[in-house]
């Protein structure tokens, strides 16, 4: 018999969806960009570079695997309007995005079809989020979290 084993996570990352995660902006992105705190451990545990800047990852919903990607954005503001390129710096970040996958955009609007609709009608939403939680490699397990829920509290 083996002994049990253990290995370090990434953060949990919570969001409270918006227009850019359901695919309801000018763009339709179907996608989230993770905090600060996270871009440098996500570059570096995913190996994101210029050269690879976008990997498969997978969110389990409901124990069912669905497609996505784990994506860095370099941000060199070259074709800014206001202000000049130089004075602006570069910036890079991280984001998860499924536009590429219809299955996992259906997943998200049937799991969370009352924020859905209140965005898609221009309202805010009624303060549910996600929670994506790490488990190993490219994986993550998706929480669906109601407002009104006490199961936890996070603390800052």
């Amino acid at each position: 018999m083996t002994r049990p084993r253990t290995w370090d996570t990434l953060p949990s990352i919570e969001v409270w969806p918006k227009l850019t995660f359901f695919g309801l902006d000018k763009n339709q992105a179907h996608c989230f960009t993770l905090p600060k705190s996270c871009t440098d451990i996500m570059i570096e545990h995913f190996n994101l570079s210029s050269d690879n800047l976008q990997r498969r990852i997978v969110f389990v919903i409901g124990g069912v695997d669905f497609d996505a990607q784990i994506r860095m954005v370099v941000m060199n503001r070259s074709k800014t309007r206001i202000r000049k390129p130089e004075e602006l710096p570069k910036r890079i970040l991280v984001q998860f995005q499924w536009v590429s996958f219809p299955n996992t955009q259906d997943q998200f609007r049937t799991r969370l079809a009352n924020e859905y609709n209140l965005i898609k009608d221009g309202k805010n939403g009624s303060g549910d989020s996600v929670i994506f939680h790490h488990a190993r490699m490219n994986r993550f397990f998706v929480e669906f979290n109601k407002k009104e829920s006490r199961h936890f509290e996070i603390r800052s």
